[in-house]
C-alpha cells in the first residue's frame, strides 16, 4: 500500500482546457531574462487589479490548476488540519482557497505584489500576510526559526522571481520534519538562466548538507498552457 508521500508522488494529468494564446499575454510580462524585480511587482499589482481581464479570470481555469495538487498534496499528507502553513508567492489566494477547502485555516500568505495581497486579503483564506519577497537580495524575513509546519509555492519562480537561494530562508522556517511543496512549470528550469544548470544542483547540493531530503517530484501533464509542471515535495532534517 503507498503512503501519503508515494500517493503525491506520481505523474498526474491535470487535463485543464487548452487556453487562446492571448489569455498568457500579462503572464508572459513577467517572464522576460533579466527582468527588475519592481517591474514585476508593478506589473502583477496592474494585473490583478484590472477591472477587465484581471488576474483571477485569466488564471484561475490554466494556470492554476497547481494550486489544488499542491494543496491536496498537503492534505495527503498532514492529518492534523492546525498545522501552521506559509503559502510563499500566494498572488490572490488560490492556493489558500484550496487548502481552506481541505479544511486548513492556520494559513498565512506571503506575496511581493501589494495588489495581489489585496485580492487575497478579500477572500480571508490567510491568516496573516506578508508583503514581502523571498531570498537574495532581500534580507532574511523577521519569520523566527522553524515556525511552519509546511510551506507551500504554486508558480512563484521565473525571471527576478524567488531565486535558487531563498530555499535556505525556507528550511530556516520551517520546523525539523516539516515540509516544502513546490510546484513550478518544468520548463522555467531549463529556459531561464537564474536556474538552468543552477535549480537541480543547489536542491542536491541542500540535501547533501542534510538540511533536507527530497521525498518525491510529479510531472503533472499540460500543467500550465499546454506545458508540463514538476512538483516537489522536500522534508526538512
Amino acid at each position: 500500500m503507498s503512503t501519503p508521500l508515494e500517493s503525491s508522488c506520481k505523474s498526474t494529468d491535470s487535463n485543464p482546457s487548452n487556453p487562446k494564446e492571448h489569455v498568457c499575454n500579462d503572464w508572459s510580462e513577467t517572464m522576460k531574462e533579466g527582468i527588475d524585480k519592481d517591474v514585476i511587482e508593478s506589473v502583477y499589482t496592474e494585473w490583478a487589479t484590472k477591472s477587465n481581464g484581471s488576474y483571477d479570470e485569466k488564471m484561475a481555469p490554466y494556470f492554476y490548476t497547481g494550486s489544488y495538487y499542491v494543496a491536496k498534496a498537503v492534505n495527503d499528507n498532514r492529518s492534523d488540519k492546525n498545522i501552521r502553513i506559509l503559502d510563499i508567492a500566494c498572488g490572490t489566494g488560490f492556493v489558500g482557497q484550496h487548502l481552506n477547502h481541505f479544511g486548513f485555516s492556520n494559513v498565512d500568505g506571503m506575496d511581493a505584489s501589494s495588489g495581489m495581497l489585496e485580492k487575497a486579503k478579500a477572500k480571508h483564506v490567510y491568516k496573516n500576510y506578508f508583503l514581502s519577497a523571498i531570498g537574495p537580495p532581500n534580507p532574511p524575513t523577521e519569520i523566527p526559526d522553524h515556525k511552519y509546519d509546511v510551506i507551500t509555492i504554486c508558480g512563484g519562480l521565473g525571471p527576478g522571481h524567488i531565486p535558487c537561494e531563498a530555499v535556505d530562508e525556507m528550511i530556516r522556517i520551517v520546523k525539523p520534519g516539516g515540509l516544502i511543496i513546490n510546484i513550478t512549470r518544468a520548463s522555467i528550469l531549463e529556459r531561464y538562466s537564474e536556474y538552468k544548470n543552477k535549480w537541480e544542483p543547489y536542491i542536491a547540493k541542500k540535501e547533501e548538507e542534510q538540511k533536507w531530503r527530497e521525498v518525491c517530484r510529479t510531472i503533472f501533464k499540460n500543467y500550465c498552457f499546454g506545458k508540463d509542471g514538476i512538483m516537489y515535495i522536500h522534508e526538512v532534517l
